[in-house]
């Protein structure tokens, strides 16, 4: 498992999760104190890597995934694996990385 970490429930706080590369599925708590499962997405394909980032602004992380043989990013809605972005950029075989650089 990969851990991940985010405001996954939008209440500002940072909370827990992981990215299970084998069945390529984030698995992600509204919590710190108990070790449940708030929110279940499958989403991308063997290889890639998990990323997350607040994608339409609402104060909410989403999931994502950084494909490396291709530079492309997708981001997914919330609670989804519906994808609601797509970007190539970079090189192949980068290091991706997400903020709120604006």
């Amino acid at each position: 498992d990969i851990p991940i970490v985010g405001n996954w429930s939008g209440t500002g706080k940072t909370t827990i999760g992981v990215y299970r590369p084998t069945d390529t599925t984030f698995y992600l708590s509204n919590t710190n104190t108990t070790a449940n499962v708030d929110h279940t997405i499958k989403f991308g394909n063997p290889g890639d890597i998990p990323i997350k980032g607040d994608w339409n602004g609402t104060g909410t992380d989403k999931v994502g995934i950084y494909r490396p043989d291709t530079s492309d990013f997708y981001g997914a809605a919330q609670d989804s694996n519906t994808v609601i972005f797509t970007k190539r950029f970079g090189n192949p075989g980068d290091t991706p990385l997400t903020g709120n650089w604006g």
